[in-house]
């Protein structure tokens, strides 16, 4: 706890200050595998101020209220990558319900971010490229806005495995949603296995300059950066940014030049980000583990729910077929009721859909693809 005490009252200095007590933190991390002894030096130099420390512990107190694990940096569960930022986040908080690992690692993890006000197009790209990205045991890390980040974060959910399916990196304390309206966004990743992270205090509320430092949390938790869609001034492209300095691989989806909402992105590939023309581009960054190269989940009949198993059985007796009728066989065949609330059969279709595997036509009629 004095460790933790310590590094927020480092977080408080002036800049300039932080940066310097952050360089000689960083050296002793990497000489000596450790910085307690440098934080106790730099202890002795802090300014005195009881009502900082004091409200200090109050926030620290309040994490633990609101079940916020504090990983603070040096530490064995501060993810590594971290330290890659030039000025790295001194303590995470953390909010997860999972019995699994806090965070996972960045080579486990695919960051997809983008604009506000994404299309149709954009959205259904990110929810494709996100499907396509969990089917093969990778997580999401984005930032909970509006747009091109809820549609990632909620397509994540949709596909259940033993990865931690997605992370939401919030511009506010831990146990503060913003934007509002994603509450219930917030509430769902809690309750799927995820987790929300943030480096402010608990109690803090969004600021402006708090959405460009979270975005340099974004791009460090992961191996790669997708931009799905960015108009000229996005705060998406400050994340492609912070990504390319610390060397991960930047994609970027073209789209058409003359969009003002891909502006951003032809930019980006004019200053070296690569130009993503398939999803499987991905699974070439180097940076990404062996595991998401190999078998594709999403073809293996073994690894899908029952329900899936039991529609593309189905889908595969007959050339076509309506969705009356698939809901019908559900019913009658595999004992599966369609109108059960944990089971939607059009969300599911969907879900096969983005895969590759399902085809839809008009009228309601389905086909393996």
């Amino acid at each position: 706890m004095d460790n933790v005490l310590i590094l927020l009252r480092i977080n408080a200095l002036p800049l300039r200050q932080k940066r310097r007590c952050i360089e000689l933190l960083r050296s002793a991390y990497h000489r000596d595998g450790g910085i307690s002894d440098v934080l106790k030096e730099l202890s002795a130099g802090l300014p005195s101020a009881a009502a900082e420390v004091r409200d200090v512990r109050r926030a620290l107190e309040r994490a633990e209220r609101s079940g916020l694990t504090v990983l603070p940096l040096g530490t064995s569960a501060y993810p590594p990558e971290l330290w890659h930022l030039s000025v790295p986040p001194l303590v995470l908080f953390v909010r997860t319900r999972s019995d699994k690992e806090l965070l996972p690692a960045a080579s486990r993890s695919v960051s997809m971010v983008g604009a506000r006000k994404g299309d149709s197009e954009g959205v259904a790209l990110t929810k494709k490229l996100a499907i396509f990205l969990r089917h093969r045991l990778l997580t999401i890390v984005s930032g909970l806005a509006y747009g091109i980040d809820s549609a990632s974060h909620w397509a994540a959910l949709s596909v259940v495995n033993e990865a931690v399916p997605t992370i939401a990196v919030l511009p506010c304390g831990g146990d503060v949603i913003y934007p509002r309206g994603h509450e219930r966004l917030a509430q769902q990743i809690l309750d799927n296995g995820g987790a929300l992270v943030s480096e402010y205090l608990p109690g803090t509320p969004a600021k402006k300059h708090h959405f460009l430092e979270r975005n340099r949390i974004v791009a460090a938790l992961s191996s790669c950066v997708v931009i799905v869609q960015a108009a000229l001034r996005s705060g998406a492209l400050s994340t492609a940014t912070h990504g390319a300095e610390i060397g991960r691989d930047v994609f970027v989806f073209p789209g058409p030049f003359q969009a003002p909402l891909y502006q951003g992105n032809h930019r980006l590939i004019r200053s070296g980000a690569q130009l993503l023309s398939t999803f499987d581009d991905i699974l070439e960054c180097s940076s990404l583990e062996d595991f998401s190269r190999g078998e594709d989940s999403s073809s293996n009949p073994v690894s899908r729910a029952p329900e899936a198993c039991a529609v593309l059985e189905i889908l595969k007796q007959q050339p076509v077929i309506h969705f009356t009728q698939i809901a019908e066989q559900l019913s009658t065949n595999f004992s599966i009721k369609t109108g059960e609330s944990d089971f939607s059969l059009s969300r599911l279709l969907l879900e096969l859909e983005m895969e590759g595997v399902v085809r839809s036509h008009a009228g309601g009629q389905y086909s393996v693809a």
